[in-house]
């Protein structure tokens, strides 16, 4: 309760004494319930997104902003009745937005919530293992779901990962925790309103309940990556065009989404995707952990598939076919690839810990996996100072108190009521 209180008063000062208590207390066993530091560690995310600031303003987020501060000639209902793509989850976060007057609640709302559920899970996952895990040990597993794509690029992503995460979650709660309630039915319809890409995830996890069925199961999901394209253009040229209704709509802009996306190989943004090379070297740092996963879930078992982590765990087989849907999109120049391996990063720590990465057979692996997220998050560092204002956002980040954020938050929802 205590680190909670301290993330309220000050995330950055909570984030130094979560650091401290890690080295003091580094070869110990976790015990009790961790996963209440979800929230410490939601406020600390949250907060860098609040204080990001940027020397350029070519980025998604800038363009959101711009797109707020036009909700304020209008009021919900002109707006709900303008929106031709039916995103009115979108439409409601940013009206929101407006209200609160400060448009950088945004990325603390996106950075609070992606990084809540990291930690969540990491620390349910830990909890549900039986096994006895180190602090040392939840510190690697949460620095690799942290550290392999930077923070600062996820939460200036704000839509698409954000909308990808919540159905991920929701799958979670279905395939893991077993809440077949209305809580997760909401986590798996609501984010299609923010953003029409969310489907392709609802879709991945209604394919699981087929490919668990089938012996050969691997074998079929990874055809999927030769076919991903030809299916898309299929959907576009005979499909999307027939669709109507709500539930139509949604599905004819997600097609026509994917289409665009595979479709579009110059001009614009990808024409700048093209000559950029920290893009470049995202796919290939990408790469090499999603096919790190997969020869993880692959390699040579004495009992073949009785221990098969991906026919046996749900949960992993869900992330086995997002992160080759992520592979089958390498040749899409714009940004399909990393936003589909976000949510297998996101989610490493349940491939991890169900494959029991901390055993003595394991644990090499697992110091690799460290070491290659350390080395990530250092050239990430280097990536995120070459494109925001570090100095201001490092001062932001260590004055901003959480009550400040929350207040204009309250703020914003008085407004919204008034």
């Amino acid at each position: 309760m205590g680190i909670i209180i301290a993330s309220l008063l000050s995330p950055a000062l909570a984030l130094l004494i979560i650091l401290c208590f890690c080295l003091k207390n580094w070869n110990k066993e976790i015990t009790g319930r961790p996963k209440c530091l979800a929230i410490p560690f939601g406020m600390i995310f949250g907060t860098f997104g609040y204080s990001l600031r940027f020397f350029s303003e070519s980025n998604d987020l800038l363009t959101y902003f711009s797109q707020i501060n036009t909700y304020s000639n209008y009021s919900f209902g002109e707006i709900l009745a303008k929106d031709s793509e039916n995103l009115f989850l979108r439409d409601g976060l940013f009206f929101f937005v407006n209200k609160c007057g400060n448009n950088y609640i945004l990325p603390f709302i996106v950075g609070f919530i992606i990084y809540f559920i990291v930690f969540y899970i990491l620390f349910d996952m830990i909890e549900r293992s039986g096994k006895k895990y180190r602090v040392c040990d939840a510190l690697f597993l949460g620095l690799i779901a942290v550290g392999i794509l930077a923070p600062y690029t996820i939460i200036l992503n704000t839509r698409c990962v954000l909308s990808f995460m919540l159905v991920s979650f929701a799958v979670y709660r279905d395939m893991i925790q077993k809440k077949h309630n209305l809580a997760t039915f909401l986590l798996y319809i609501l984010p299609i309103g923010l953003h029409s890409s969310a489907v392709v995830i609802i879709v991945i996890r209604l394919l699981c309940v087929l490919f668990r069925k089938l012996n050969k199961a691997k074998w079929v999901i990874l055809s999927l990556v030769l076919l991903f394209p030809t299916i898309v253009d299929f959907l576009y040229g005979h499909v999307a065009g027939i669709l109507s209704g709500p539930i139509g709509n949604v599905l004819s802009s997600a097609i026509n989404k994917a289409y665009y996306y595979l479709h579009w190989t110059s001009g614009g943004w990808a024409t700048q995707i093209e000559s950029s090379t920290s893009s470049m070297l995202i796919k290939v740092f990408g790469t090499i952990f999603i096919l790190f996963i997969i020869y993880i879930l692959f390699r040579k078992r004495p009992n073949k598939l009785s221990e098969e982590p991906l026919l046996n765990k749900p949960m992993v087989g869900f992330l086995f076919l997002v992160a080759v849907f992520a592979l089958g999109c390498l040749n899409i120049k714009t940004g399909a690839f990393w936003r589909f391996e976000a949510i297998v990063v996101l989610f490493s720590p349940v491939i991890l810990v169900q494959v029991d990465i901390i055993s003595e057979k394991n644990r090499r692996i697992f110091h690799v996996l460290t070491l290659y997220a350390l080395a990530l998050m250092f050239y990430n560092v280097l990536y995120q100072i070459s494109n925001t204002n570090t100095a201001e956002t490092m001062v932001n980040f260590f004055t901003t108190s959480g009550f400040k954020v929350i207040y204009e938050m309250l703020r914003g929802a008085v407004h919204l009521i008034g």
